[in-house]
């Protein structure tokens, strides 16, 4: 995840900020950031491979509807 590195810390900061700027926290809130990273990348990885399991399907031919 270190390529994404600079936008959990530009979110762990919009959290850190959003909380009142708690002064001693800066690891919970980056764990935090990279955790919601981590939900995103999982979420899109599912949805790419159900994309690829319903483009496997692919319409019937004309033979196989009857119309040759």
């Amino acid at each position: 995840m270190s390529e994404f590195a600079p936008n959990i810390a530009l979110r762990a900061y919009e959290l850190w900020d959003a909380a009142g700027r708690p002064e001693g926290r800066s690891d919970e809130f980056y764990f935090q950031a990279e955790e919601e990273f981590r939900k995103l990348l999982e979420a899109e990885k599912e949805d790419t491979s159900d994309v690829r399991k319903t483009s496997d399907l692919s319409a019937p031919d004309d033979k196989e509807r009857g119309l040759s």
